[in-house]
């Protein structure tokens, strides 16, 4: 942990300090396990790690006390949870938790790959803000195979939350993931339209239609047409050029956005926009541009 005072007040949690680090841990392993898996549930979003290797093998996760963290005079537990992650990639974490070890909140974690994840936290008073980042290194083909690294590792923020802490609870997000619109730029409002061909299958012509309406109130994506039905509530964070919508919900239709991290990018360039997503498939005729498949705003 890095205790970086910005003032009296503010700590900026972005690292493990292994001078903090306790080897003996004094509460039931089983206990924090359980609570550590539960945090995830304040982001309100699938989380953006992989658990299903260590959730039913609980042995493979290393947990040891840390040093516990003062916010407004009280201390709080702390703890480090680590594992080896996908083809032995270290995961670390810190877990705050309440005096009581019945609540706690996730302050920081990192996993590395092919890309890296990183999440940060920002302490004001009994305020926590709690930020995530998605920092990629390679450029991909449209199979997922890496073309080249990338010579600016480009970092994106796409999810942060705000959480009030007392000595009973951390209580959920203040302000849910940046999902009002009033956080992003006025020049994202309106709606989004693609179509995406796949020629005659069976003598028809096949395809399905995308939109996307971002208003003031609610961002919701749908596709219909062929072999594919589902409309979302999305979450959404501004990152430059790029507008990333982050699955919320399932309204109507498949679910399968649940699983995709994120949902949708939209990139402006020149006036013109661009649509990124899984749900694009490498079958369609039209081929993607340098920043995704061209979509209209009206």
């Amino acid at each position: 942990m890095n205790h970086k005072s910005l003032s009296d007040t503010i700590i900026v949690v972005n690292k493990i300090d292994s001078s903090m680090i306790q080897e003996k841990l004094n509460v039931n392993k089983e206990k924090i396990v359980n609570l550590f898996f539960n945090c995830f549930s304040k982001d309100d979003h699938p989380s953006y790690v992989v658990f299903d290797q260590v959730k039913n093998n609980h042995h493979l996760i290393d947990i040891k006390k840390y040093k516990d963290l003062e916010i407004s005079g009280i201390n709080y537990p702390t703890y480090l949870i680590s594992f080896s992650y996908e083809n032995d990639v270290l995961y670390q974490s810190l877990l705050l938790t309440n005096i009581k070890n019945t609540d706690g909140l996730v302050l920081f974690e990192k996993v590395i790959n092919e890309g890296e994840y990183l999440r940060i936290s920002k302490i004001n008073k009994d305020k926590i803000t709690n930020v995530q980042y998605k920092i990629e290194y390679y450029e991909y083909d449209n199979d997922g195979n890496i073309i080249k690294e990338k010579g600016k590792r480009d970092s994106l923020a796409i999810l942060s939350n705000v959480f009030e802490v007392n000595n009973e609870m951390i209580l959920n997000s203040l302000f849910k993931n940046l999902n009002a619109t009033k956080s992003i730029s006025k020049k994202w409002l309106g709606i989004y339209k693609a179509r995406f061909n796949y020629g005659k299958i069976g003598g028809v012509n096949a395809g399905w239609d995308l939109e996307i309406n971002v208003n003031k109130a609610t961002i919701t994506a749908s596709g219909n047409g062929y072999q594919i039905g589902f409309m979302d509530e999305l979450n959404a964070v501004e990152k430059d050029n790029k507008l990333v919508l982050n699955y919320k919900k399932n309204i109507d239709g498949l679910s399968l956005g649940e699983n995709m991290n994120p949902e949708f990018i939209i990139t402006e360039e020149n006036g013109k926009y661009y649509i990124q997503s899984e749900w694009i498939d490498v079958d369609v005729l039209t081929k993607p541009k340098k920043n995704g498949y061209e979509i209209y705003k009206k």
